[in-house]
């Protein structure tokens, strides 16, 4: 089946026309390219639903997003069945729709550039400002493929400069941004009409085609064709919606309320205290380094993270690591710019702000993992970091993670980028340490009413009622927990009183927590 090159024209519109997908793009007075240009943050112009396009095509995504550098990204997610596609072919379907991608976008004049560490993906020149990067994922059962909008001078610069071109820097701001998503836009249709030939199965002349229409919001719809179907934008990531937690009333409150880690808190007092006293740290040439905290689980990373955040009295971005690699293809290299846009704006008012990253391991383990999604993420993580370095003083990201440091990503896990800073083990000293800490929390929980129930509040000034006994030893806890983390002393001082609760709950009578309850708590761990 010959498939024809898109049709392009502008007649307050422009119309992409695919052998199996038309793609309209109201401009009506330049109203779309008014609205791309004052976007902020990430849109979502586009998704197919479920069996809205032809076989073997599954789900199409668009997205766009702006920067306030008049930088714009624009991706589209392509998704399949490899079950659809079957045994017959003799090649891979990433290698089949590759080659016959190529050549029709060589037919139709394209410029088209393959980096030397990177064959199996390429660039497509769309203008003198962008490329489109397609790149193809086989790690998972569905296939995927992706369209990236690149800025030449990355490409140029990840060639070490053997492009047959030199990048002009003020063509971005000089390139419509319409004028680049209908370029976008018709790499689109060429894809899916390749994918569609090649592995797809053909319905019938008289099979009506899928039909996009991507257009500025209006207040009332504009009249279309009765054939065409007006999609409008949907809001998307909104970089103000990263979500800030409150830090538990009765947890830490301060770095010296968290038991044990001595070494991790001595340096962690040292960042706080450039944080705090910036004029000071100015003065004698020592700034904040972002840090990860590394060892085993339960040794109280995440609870001396919260205690750091407190200490200089900062606000707490969460951001959960494995949600950045993303199975589209490219999507996860865009889930850390905007996570970093979003920390950049939320950083102008000058507060100091804590990033604190858990799992870190997802992001930075070393080596290969078999997709070029994670190496796509930690290359634009050691970018945005800088950045963030150079251009937020307010800002610390705290990572941790349970994974030996050796495994880790050299480039990113450096004293200059994220400083590395053990939190092992406890020893003797340190046991004694966490022990008393996990009590006195306890103990200080009570007369907290925020931490009460909404029932019980009334009565909060009531509640003073300390449940342990005096005959607390906590050297001999300390002894008996050897080997131990912090978290093992939580689960035994709530584990201990449970037999104390059970007497409350049936005479009404209060007893105290003893020792000797906490030392059978210990004795019972793991049955």
């Amino acid at each position: 089946m010959h498939m024809r090159s898109p049709e392009l024209s502008d007649d307050g519109r422009t119309v992409i026309r695919g052998s199996y997908v038309d793609i309209f793009l109201e401009n009506q007075g330049d109203q779309l390219d008014d609205y791309l240009r004052n976007v902020t943050g990430f849109r979502e112009l586009w998704s197919s639903q479920p069996k809205e396009m032809m076989e073997p095509i599954e789900r199409v995504s668009l997205d766009y997003s702006h920067e306030a550098s008049d930088d714009i990204g624009i991706h589209a997610g392509l998704e399949f069945d490899a079950a659809i596609i079957g045994d017959e072919f003799d090649v891979a379907w990433d290698e089949l729709i590759r080659d016959s991608l190529l050549a029709k976008l060589h037919d139709i004049g394209n410029e088209i550039y393959v980096l030397p560490h990177q064959r199996q993906d390429f660039y497509v020149r769309v203008n003198g400002a962008y490329a489109v990067g397609v790149k193809f994922d086989t790690s998972t059962h569905s296939c995927h493929v992706s369209l990236i909008l690149e800025r030449l001078s990355e490409i140029y610069f990840a060639s070490n400069g053997k492009l047959a071109f030199e990048p002009d820097p003020d063509e971005v701001a000089e390139t419509a941004h319409v004028e680049t998503l209908r370029e976008f836009s018709q790499i689109l249709s060429v894809t899916i009409d390749t994918i569609s030939m090649e592995l797809g199965v053909v319905e019938g002349e008289e099979t009506p085609k899928p039909r996009v229409v991507i257009a500025a919001p209006q207040p009332a719809q504009t009249s279309y064709d009765d054939d065409v179907d007006f999609i409008s934008l949907k809001e998307g990531f909104d970089i103000n919606g990263v979500p800030e937690i409150e830090l538990n009333p009765s947890g830490p409150r301060g770095i010296d309320s968290v038991g044990g880690l001595t070494h991790a808190k001595q340096r962690l007092h040292e960042i706080a205290d450039m944080m705090k006293n910036p004029e000071g740290a100015q003065l004698y040439g020592v700034k904040p380094r972002h840090f990860l905290l590394h060892g085993p689980p339960g040794t109280g990373k995440t609870t001396l993270i919260e205690a750091f955040a407190q200490e200089i009295n900062a606000h707490v971005m969460p951001v959960d690591s494995t949600s950045f690699v993303d199975m589209w293809v490219g999507n996860s290299g865009k889930h850390v710019r905007h996570l970093f846009e979003a920390v950049r704006k939320r950083a102008e008012d000058g507060e100091p702000i804590v990033v604190m990253m858990d799992e870190f391991d997802t992001l930075a383990r070393r080596g290969n993992s078999g997709t070029g999604e994670r190496e796509d993420v930690k290359k634009k993580l050691n970018k945005e970091i800088d950045r963030l370095s150079a251009e937020c003083p307010n800002v610390i990201i705290a990572a941790a993670t349970n994974a030996d440091i050796m495994d880790l990503e050299d480039s990113l896990v450096r004293s200059n980028r994220i400083e590395p800073v053990g939190a092992p083990l406890p020893n003797y000293e340190e046991r004694v340490d966490i022990w008393g800490a996990v009590l006195l929390r306890s103990m200080v929980s009570f007369n907290v009413m925020g931490n009460l129930p909404v029932y019980d509040r009334p009565h909060a000034a009531q509640t003073t009622f300390m449940p342990y006994a005096d005959d607390i030893d906590l050297p001999d806890l300390a002894n008996r927990t050897d080997g131990m983390t912090g978290a093992d002393f939580v689960l035994f001082h709530e584990t201990a009183p449970t037999e104390k609760f059970q007497h409350y709950h049936t005479t009404g009578e209060r007893l105290l927590v003893t020792h000797a309850d906490l030392v059978r708590a210990i004795a019972q761990r793991g049955r």
